[in-house]
């Protein structure tokens, strides 16, 4: 048996885990996409609602009305920068899983 029969059942084994590793690369990259999405679609509505705080503030509807819509905005904002740590926590996992891919892109 010649040494590249020998070395082809190696060869197989390091590029299926090449591709195993590209397929999770791809899929913590989509699950950052996904999260950046929900992130701006908070920041989205914490803006809108302020731009309705705002124009409310200046009309007659209470203070309690007032009270609950800060404590709101300060509970979407809460929420925001718990999706911007989440959002760290994805991309310190992509960069992971991209220098696992590029180990394993190497030993093909």
């Amino acid at each position: 048996m010649t040494r590249s029969k020998r070395l082809l059942p190696i060869h197989k084994i390091t590029e299926h885990e090449e591709r195993q590793s590209a397929q999770r690369l791809t899929k913590v990259h989509q699950t950052l996409m996904a999260e950046k999405s929900r992130l701006a679609e908070l920041v989205a509505y914490r803006q809108s609602y302020l731009e309705e705080f705002k124009s409310l503030q200046k009309t007659d509807i209470g203070i309690e009305k007032l009270t609950h819509m800060q404590q709101f905005i300060a509970r979407l904002n809460e929420t925001i920068q718990a999706q911007q740590n989440i959002i760290q926590r994805c991309a310190s996992e992509l960069e992971r899983q991209r220098q696992h891919w590029r180990e394993r892109h190497l030993r093909t």
